[in-house]
């Protein structure tokens, strides 16, 4: 009696794979039949069959085994086409599928793509959920681990803490406290995205409004946008740089935010923004790096945002060489500005020479490419303007004149030829606190000397080339100064009491 009772469990058992195997050929037999009546069979064609991914999951035996067996099958189908598991080119289609998992079963959403990106076409098979489709649903065995790996430690990447949350119900909460609580519907996280990984977050949208999600990071990453119990997002962003945005006008109601590394073996940190206010929402972005810099023509103004972390980079188009500044304008933020060049090599920063808090810096535009990264202090948001425009610098002669520069906010800026190479004393007198100076190499706009303050002597000793050179002069208070240079040896003119 035993081992009749033995006998059956195991014929049961091999009932139960039969029956899953069967399933698994018969849903290749339908979505092979599809994708061979959909693609041509002609040379110099090919076929790429992308890995069937779960919607709960990503990366499991299941998909993996599906797209094997049609590979098999295609390749015995076609006579011409060519069937690839990778690549991309004008003359290639693209297969796709994902894994729906349901309370019964489990749907198979097939889709084949055209060369130019457009659809071609669909199709869905269903598999009726059993204990061994469950086994096939899991992710693969490489993948079921999490943590700190020694390749994770080598890459200097430290744990999660806000895993686990791959999977409905587990997502990381995003607080909103509303208006009343300025600030709370701002939000930064930096986390990370390990193989197979997907970081899912919930958060409220208490009234209609803007919603903006960016993630900052230097791999390939998706950004899905869903409402809440919903399985397909409404709204998707691929980032191909190292920025992924979306921004949507949102009804009442929870949402989920998904983001996933666009190729299923990456790994690497991220920062996710979410501003739930809409006020930090402008035209320009992505522009988060110098590769995604937006142009700025001379005499323009754009009215910008920035979010907590966030980064704005401009591109400062001209024509004509000469004189120019950057600045910027607002009264939420307290802003910085930093000066690059095409290699990425810094030229001049400012960081409150502007109007109250904003920044300011003055350049010279001749041969080089000048790109501008904008920042805020204290990780805070809101709006402030960008200001570019032409810059008329005094001259300045080595010759002991003195020059007086009546109050202002903004630093001066003043033109200095030197005939002859030597040593020059530079004096500059503020009505209360001594100024400070930068000496600037034209026209590469090579930094000579930074930010000098001048001391209780108000003066300095500069040995200089002969050649051009701006001179940056700057009052703390924005008081009157009065300047003058002369070779060693020669004197100034007055310089007041």
């Amino acid at each position: 009696m035993k081992k009749m009772l033995v006998l059956l469990f195991v014929l049961s058992a091999m009932v139960v794979q039969a029956d899953v195997l069967e399933e698994i050929d018969r849903a290749v037999e339908k979505l092979g039949s599809f994708a061979s009546h959909t693609v041509p069979d002609e040379a110099d064609l090919y076929l790429v069959i992308t890995p069937f991914l779960s919607d709960r999951s990503g990366e499991n035996l299941l998909g993996n085994r599906l797209k094997s067996e049609l590979e098999l099958y295609l390749a015995s189908t076609f006579s011409k086409t060519r069937i690839l598991d990778h690549g991309e080119g004008l003359n290639a289609f693209s297969l796709t599928g994902e894994i729906q998992a349901y309370s019964d079963r489990v749907r198979i959403i097939c889709k084949v793509f055209r060369p130019d990106g457009s659809l071609s076409g669909g199709t869905r098979v269903e598999i009726l959920r059993s204990s061994e489709l469950e086994l096939l649903l899991q992710k693969e065995p490489s993948s079921l681990s999490w943590g700190v790996t020694p390749e994770h430690e080598a890459a200097g990447l430290d744990d999660d803490p806000f895993e686990p949350d791959d999977i409905p119900g587990f997502e990381l909460e995003v607080p909103n406290l509303g208006s009343s609580y300025p600030g709370s519907e701002n939000s930064s996280f930096a986390r990370i995205l390990t193989p197979g990984d997907i970081d899912r977050f919930r958060f409220y949208q208490p009234d209609a409004g803007t919603v903006v999600l960016e993630t900052i990071t230097a791999i390939d990453t998706q950004l899905l946008l869903y409402r809440e119990g919903e399985k397909i997002p409404f709204a998707v962003n691929d980032n191909w740089g190292e920025t992924a945005r979306i921004e949507a006008v949102l009804e009442e109601g929870y949402y989920i935010a998904e983001i996933l590394a666009y190729d299923f073996d990456s790994e690497g940190k991220y920062t996710l923004n979410i501003t739930l206010s809409g006020q930090a929402n402008d035209r320009f972005e992505p522009d988060n790096a110098r590769e995604l810099a937006q142009i700025i023509l001379p005499g323009g103004r754009q009215e910008r945002a920035l979010l907590p972390g966030d980064e704005d980079w401009v591109e400062l188009s001209f024509t004509v060489p000469g004189f120019y500044q950057l600045f910027t304008t607002g009264l939420q933020l307290d802003t910085s500005l930093k000066l690059v060049n095409e290699r990425g090599l810094e030229i001049t920063h400012d960081d409150d020479s502007g109007e109250l808090t904003n920044a300011h810096v003055g350049f010279f535009l001749g041969r080089s490419r000048f790109y501008a990264k904008i920042t805020t202090k204290n990780n805070s948001s809101g709006p402030y303007s960008l200001h570019f425009a032409q810059l008329e610098p005094k001259q300045l002669f080595p010759n002991g004149t003195v020059i007086k520069l009546e109050p202002q906010a903004t630093p001066h800026y003043l033109r200095l030829r030197i005939l002859q190479a030597g040593k020059y004393v530079l004096q500059a007198k503020g009505e209360q606190k001594p100024p400070t100076f930068s000496i600037f190499i034209l026209p590469q706009m090579r930094a000579y000397q930074s930010d000098v303050s001048l001391g209780a002597t108000s003066s300095h000793l500069l040995d200089l080339t002969s050649g051009d050179f701006l001179l940056r002069v700057k009052d703390s208070d924005g008081k009157q100064i009065l300047v003058c240079i002369a070779a060693e040896g020669s004197p100034c003119g007055p310089m007041g009491e």
